[in-house]
């Protein structure tokens, strides 16, 4: 109850210095539910880890997609840990579903650390599990392709944001990709990019 209590009002560091005294093998749902809020409210992703794989030894106890959004979530900022956790949760499946939230989170950690091509992986495993993508996963998706110089990947994102959700810069960073390409797909993008909007 004492961790339930610290976490609830926002107090993560003593929540997790509780959970640390604790036999984290057999807790109750509530206890692990606490944890791991805590280590998001202070991104502590590898306490994030440790509670998800304690939760993973206790029979009692089953691990949700929310458990992974709130595990993914503590990496946020941190592309290494992004992957790790995306990487561990994915090796769950199909008992663990990575909803595109959790993935949006994982990627986004990669576009905004410079990980472009590891961002690209994440939109691929989440095209292959065949979940939908929400807008900002998609913008995540296009902006990785697009640094990478996918401009097809780019472009098949850019045309699965409904026009009134796009944003300057998505077709800025779709430019970019199309810049890097001969003059002949320079012209077939550009008028395919048209044919979208």
């Amino acid at each position: 109850a004492s961790v339930e209590l610290c976490s609830s009002t926002g107090q993560w560091e003593m929540a997790l210095m509780l959970g640390g005294s604790l036999d984290t093998s057999h807790l109750p749902l509530s206890t692990y539910t606490s944890l791991l809020k805590s280590s998001s409210d202070g991104r502590q992703w590898d306490a994030a880890l440790n509670i998800v794989r304690a939760m993973e030894s206790n029979p009692e106890v089953s691990l949700s997609s929310s458990d992974a959004c709130v595990a993914l979530s503590a990496a946020a900022g941190n592309w290494e840990a992004s992957l790790s956790l995306f990487a561990h949760f994915s090796s769950l499946a199909p008992l663990v579903v990575i909803p595109p939230v959790g993935a949006r989170l994982a990627m986004k950690a990669c576009v905004t650390g410079g990980r472009w091509e590891e961002g690209m992986l994440i939109s691929e495993e989440l095209s292959k599990s065949r979940l939908p993508f929400d807008n900002h996963t998609q913008r995540f998706g296009l902006w990785a392709a697009a640094l990478v110089g996918s401009w097809k990947a780019s472009l098949h994102h850019y045309n699965t944001i409904p026009p009134n959700m796009r944003i300057k810069r998505d077709k800025d960073l779709f430019a970019v990709a199309v810049s890097r390409a001969n003059l002949d797909t320079q012209r077939l993008a550009v008028s395919m990019l048209k044919l979208g909007d």
